[in-house]
């Protein structure tokens, strides 16, 4: 589903298979269209992979709390290297 100008974010449930909680990003060269008139193109995936109806939540928090910061997520946008992505994402991990 795509939640934001040029972002998706996708899930797994757990009947389809989640052993783990987990999330994954992944930054696109050449930007997508998904069929949103709005939000496309897209240049940001992020998958969250839950394995009950709960204990995602403050993963999930956490990434909102990301997603609301412009300057972070223009960083993880263009950053060049995987160092520079997950600098930020470790200022949100806070377990």
């Amino acid at each position: 589903m795509v939640i934001a100008p040029g972002i998706v974010l996708a899930h797994a449930r757990p009947e389809n298979g989640v052993k783990k909680l987990s999330m994954s990003l992944i930054t696109l060269k050449n930007p997508i269209n998904f069929g949103s008139e709005l939000n496309d193109p897209v240049k940001l995936i992020i998958t969250l992979a839950a394995i009950d109806s709960k204990t995602h939540l403050k993963a999930l928090s956490q990434l909102m709390n990301l997603l609301m910061n412009t300057d972070d997520l223009n960083i993880i946008i263009n950053a060049k290297s995987k160092e520079e992505v997950l600098n930020i994402i470790n200022k949100y991990s806070i377990t």
